[in-house]
């Protein structure tokens, strides 16, 4: 292009997100752009142009908003005598769709709105906001932008969808539109290379008519203008900085010839391109502004940006020393919330305890599955966690069972079987282990009516069929076994469905691998589900990584996103996360913070699992690296940290009460922003308040919580469309202060606790309550101060109408 752009490096350097990024351009003439897989949201920052898209001129002046889709072709049109500054913000196309619970690519209509319609101006003040954090503020988590991001897709989708978006909707397949868009790349690169639409018809094996159809379609212009725009924008580089001829110039550019050159130029440039050559280097005298990053950074247009946001929030805080302002109207639409929490716990959480305190936890929680996992060779073992199992018997199988269906706890029954690496022994131990699996299964199906049966679920986990193998014969051979297994499942169940455990997901890496797994499950077998274990590469790295561990498992969940609608063309899979191993640096955290950070955790993990449907049933903490995966595998046991709801002495802790709440939830999430998630149902409120995480690990490593003042923030909440008297009860859990470790440790950490210093301690962690009932006038104002790591509940409950 003839001006400047360039990416913006975030202030924040740990911030690396490959879902988003900001650019700024100035033009100072025609350019042709190929966008490729991203929504590319234009913003003018000052001056105006005008793009052709889709066969349409749309005219931008400065704070007007346009969206080009991803894998179009577009130009933009601009005068060298005019300055203009451009602010491109693009969101990667799967994390736009996965955000919006959408499949398809929507189109955007703007021309009917009227710039003071509200939703619009959110979408830029949010625009501006997102760049105001991104170049200044270098404390800000990748969770805040990442919300941000998310909140304007979604007034985008609902908003400004285009009803015509279904030109998009004609089913085509991915791998052809994927390879037009890289193939227009190179056009683009090296135009002077021989394409043609005969070439391009010739590599996918099909007529010119169809693929030049499809092209129009997926890049939004034709093939042939499309070869024309990237040979004219290579052509003005060498215009503008060569002194070759225009001949010259054609040939290098692949022109057939001065005179199409010519045409071309004057076809779509409006001059020929001495005319084009001629006013570029007289512009050279001119003193633009936008000329370097720094100078864009510097100047009014940038200033003014700032300014408002910062006089935006003068306004919202008002004399409240800087608090957060949330405004929320009950009357608004949202999307469900979903019980994800308690529909599967993993028995690992409990560990060989489980028999203890289940029943105290059930009782409170009221989960709805409970996995129990079964490991088969010539034996049947119940598997507490990673590092004990039990032999077991049918007799003692059926007594675990009845216990928990008397807490009213399903099983997901998980019938792994493992991988044995000692060859000579091979094909005996798993004939072996398949024949107790077969005895196992037949009593099943003798002494479980089909009735209950059909409550029951399934899981079969040998992730080790497509993870490890030496050759073709033992692929094939470990397929065979795989699918005999799933048919002996189905025969002795009722042709129950049944759930595949994936295994470790970060090990699945190759699209070979990806075609490997695909090959072995996704056949003629009805799926139940999809479960994965997780586990974070930085447990086993060679640097420290200080990025938030919240935003890391955003990305695996992601990730996971990603491979299971690679996995799921026609099939609709439920699917969770069974297990999930995490890296954080807590040595820099007193332990007496660990609690708190895990209730933190478990109420962010609430939040991801409703926004992406998607649960997780246990969640495990590292602070230590390993040098590699093995050594990982081999020590993790002595390093781990569990998302427990308990201790050893058998006393709830911060993550049990926040589970407690969070399991009551449903209804409605009306309102969601990072810091606060407010659901409704019917005539009652419940609202989350919790800080943001990564800042509040940053002030405590920093040492900078000196006084009540810096290590709490306020929040002003104002809640509209209520009418009547209301219960509003508020519950705080307690973040340093009043966890089991600190008043464990204030007793001197004894091995054993007497009965009355538990309920002393129990009384300490109990979360505090405060109640109060107001009669509200549609509009409710409230003031709240949270503390580190600190979570509060707020129930707003109608108890009556005005007397």
């Amino acid at each position: 292009m003839v001006g400047f752009y360039d990416k913006i490096s975030p202030k924040n350097s740990d911030i690396e997100s490959e879902y988003y990024s900001f650019s700024f351009a100035s033009y100072r003439a025609n350019s042709f752009i190929l966008n490729e897989n991203c929504y590319r949201v234009v913003l003018v920052l000052d001056g105006n142009i005008s793009i052709i898209y889709m066969d349409e001129k749309i005219s931008l002046n400065k704070g007007q908003l346009y969206i080009i889709n991803p894998c179009k072709v577009y130009r933009v049109l601009s005068n060298c005598n005019q300055e203009n500054l451009i602010l491109y913000f693009d969101i990667n196309l799967e994390f736009a769709l996965n955000a919006c619970s959408v499949k398809t690519i929507a189109s955007f209509d703007f021309d009917s709105v009227h710039e003071d319609n509200i939703e619009y101006q959110e979408i830029i003040s949010t625009m501006n906001e997102l760049l105001c954090l991104y170049i200044f503020e270098e404390n800000v988590s990748e969770g805040v932008y990442v919300k941000l991001v998310r909140n304007m897709l979604k007034k985008l989708f609902e908003n400004f969808s285009s009803k015509d978006s279904n030109d998009e909707k004609e089913k085509i397949d991915i791998w052809f539109s994927k390879k037009l868009v890289e193939y227009t790349k190179m056009m683009f690169e090296e135009p002077q290379n021989g394409y043609s639409l005969m070439q391009l018809s010739s590599d996918f094996n099909n007529y010119s008519s169809y693929v030049s159809k499809i092209y129009k379609k997926v890049l939004g212009v034709k093939f042939v203008e499309c070869h024309i725009f990237a040979r004219i924008e290579k052509s003005m580089e060498w215009l503008i900085d060569s002194d070759k001829s225009i001949l010259e110039i054609a040939t290098e550019c692949g022109f057939m010839s001065s005179k199409s050159f010519y045409e071309n130029y004057k076809k779509y440039m409006d001059e020929t391109p001495s005319q084009f050559r001629k006013k570029m280097r007289c512009s050279r005298q001119l003193d633009y502004k936008y000329t370097n990053m720094p100078s864009i950074l510097e100047s009014d247009v940038v200033y003014e940006i700032f300014e408002e946001r910062e006089d935006a929030n003068r306004t919202v805080s008002n004399d409240s020393d800087e608090g957060i302002h949330y405004d929320i109207d009950v009357n608004r639409s949202g999307f469900s919330v979903e019980a994800c929490n308690k529909r599967v716990v993993n028995l690992n959480i409990f560990g060989d305890r489980w028999m203890e305190t289940i029943e105290t936890i059930q009782r409170s929680l009221r989960y709805d599955y409970v996995t129990i996992p079964l490991l088969f060779n010539r034996n049947v073992y119940f598997v507490y966690d990673e590092f004990s199992k039990e032999r077991i018997d049918f007799t003692k199988f059926m007594h675990y069972i009845h216990k928990l269906e008397n807490l009213n706890l399903k099983p997901v029954i998980v019938l792994e079987f493992m991988h044995i690496s000692d060859k000579s022994d091979l094909i005996n131990m798993r004939e072996a282990s398949y024949k107790t699996l077969e005895r196992f299964l037949n009593s099943i199906s003798e002494v479980i009516s089909v009735s209950k049966l059909k409550y029951w679920k399934f899981e079969l986990k040998m992730p080790w069929v497509w993870m490890d193998y030496k050759d073709d014969e033992e692929y094939y051979y470990n397929k065979n076994l795989y699918n005999k297994i799933r048919k002996l499942i189905r025969n002795k169940l009722q042709n129950k469905k049944i759930g595949i455990h994936m295994g470790n997901l970060n090990l699945i890496k190759s699209n070979k691998q990806y075609e490997r797994v695909k090959s072995i499950v996704d056949d003629d077998f009805d799926i139940d589900s999809l479960s994965f274990s997780v586990v974070d590469p930085y447990i086993y790295s060679d640097k420290s990584n200080n990025k938030c561990v919240l935003i890391r498992r955003k990305e695996h969940i992601d990730k996971i996103i990603n491979f299971v609608n690679s996995l799921k063309e026609r099939n609709r899979y439920k699917v969770y996360i069974s297990d999930m191993y995490l890296y954080y640096e807590w040595e820099k955290l007193s332990r007496y913070y660990w609690e708190s950070m895990f209730a933190l955790c478990a109420v962010d993990s609430y939040i991801e699992m409703q926004e992406n449907k998607l649960g997780i049933s246990s969640v495990k903490y590292y602070n230590n690296m390993f040098s590699s995966r093995e050594r990982f595998e081999k020590k993790k046991k002595e390093y781990i940290g569990k998302y427990e709801l308990s201790n050893e002495f058998g006393i709830y802790n911060a993550c049990f009460y926040v589970e407690k709440i969070l399991s009551e939830i449903n209804g409605e999430c009306i309102y969601s922003e990072p810091g606060v998630f407010f659901v409704k149902d019917d005539d009652e409120y419940l609202c989350l308040l919790y800080q943001d995480i990564h800042r509040n690990i940053k002030k405590v490593s920093d040492k900078v919580v000196m006084n009540y003042n810096s290590s709490h923030e306020k929040y002003k909440i104002r809640i509209s469309g209520l009418h009547g008297r209301y219960k509003i009860s508020t519950k705080s859990t307690h973040s340093e202060n009043g966890t089991f470790y600190r008043e464990w440790k204030n007793m001197g950490a004894p091995n054993q606790l007497s009965r009355e210093e538990k309920e002393y301690i129990s009384s300490k962690i109990t979360p505090n309550l405060y109640v109060e009932f107001v009669d509200i006038h549609d509009t409710y104002d409230t003031e709240i101060k949270l503390g580190l790591f600190e979570i509060k509940f707020i129930k707003i409950t109608k108890i009556g109408n005005f007397v």
